[in-house]
């Protein structure tokens, strides 16, 4: 008999609780139909809710907290966090690099023309060129050796504009360039559009400009080259045996434009790569703007 109570009195508090958890079920059975019956769509209202986040109505009506899968979508769309290395060497990247490298090679192959061309008298008055005016050996004596040097110094003047031209422009380019590379290293979700238009608009004009900078440099040679001094300089340089101080473009000219013409090829892509950056910019800042409202209206709400 007592091992019968004992069951029994087992059984019970089992029972105890589904009887409640019926009243309960009841109870929000009830609760739901007033809430229809006292406003239809309301009641709508919440029970698609309801449907949405995976939870039955009773729950929903009198849950205080909110349902954990929005902060997981949230932090699924959240872009992935990129470091200044990942950045700096994408393909923009890259390509700034190439610029910088091929402004710095102008810059040297300017400078390199005008110490190859300066003859006795070096730029500014330094001895520069392929020999000096005080060195041991001379093969200028006398007065052909005072013409030879105000023949160079005038050559020198003449070219001055071109050399002076040539370093600041591609200076210029060198500085702006490092610092779009600098300045432009961050995620496409980050970057104001207006800095990528005016990283455009600079990469267009600096190809535009590069090409006309090499049709005027050359041109600007040659006019050079073309003059009484020149002439006479290379007549008085070829009785020594000194050929190659000719009045035709020399190599280190020849190579500024070469190298002026790949930096304006770059400038050229940069231009694309940035047009395809600004696309792409657009749309996902125009997502990330469309989710953040709805973010936050779900948190709030």
């Amino acid at each position: 008999m007592s091992n019968s109570r004992n069951v029994k009195n087992s059984q019970n508090p089992q029972r105890r609780s589904e009887s409640h958890e019926s009243l309960q079920t009841k109870q929000s059975y009830r609760d739901a139909q007033n809430h229809y019956n006292e406003n239809p769509s309301s009641f709508r209202q919440s029970f698609a809710a309801s449907e949405r986040s995976s939870q039955p109505y009773f729950n929903t009506r009198h849950s205080t907290t909110r349902p954990p899968e929005y902060n997981r979508r949230s932090s699924r769309r959240e872009p992935p966090p990129e470091s200044k290395c990942s950045l700096l060497c994408s393909r923009r990247g890259v390509l700034r690099f190439a610029e910088i490298g091929t402004n710095l090679l102008v810059l040297i192959c300017v400078a390199a023309s005008q110490a190859v061309n300066s003859g006795y008298a070096g730029m500014g008055g330094l001895g520069a060129g392929g020999f000096s005016i005080d060195s041991a050996y001379s093969p200028f004596q006398g007065t052909e050796l005072q013409q030879v040097r105000d023949l160079d110094i005038q050559y020198s003047q003449m070219r001055a504009p071109g050399v002076y031209g040539g370093v600041s422009f591609s200076l210029t380019l060198f500085v702006l360039t490092l610092f779009l590379l600098v300045a432009g290293a961050k995620s496409l979700y980050q970057i104001s559009l207006k800095f990528l238009m005016a990283e455009f608009v600079m990469d267009v004009l600096a190809c535009v400009m590069y090409i006309v900078a090499v049709g005027l440099y050359l041109h600007f040679v040659n006019q050079v080259n073309s003059t009484d001094v020149c002439k006479k300089r290379e007549l008085a340089y070829a009785r020594q045996g000194y050929t190659w101080m000719s009045c035709n473009v020399q190599g280190s000219d020849a190579a500024v434009a070469v190298f002026g013409l790949i930096s304006s090829c770059l400038y050229g892509a940069g231009a694309v790569l940035c047009a395809l950056a600004i696309k792409k910019a657009r749309v996902l800042q125009r997502r990330q703007n469309r989710r953040q409202p709805q973010a936050n209206h779900h948190l709030n709400g």
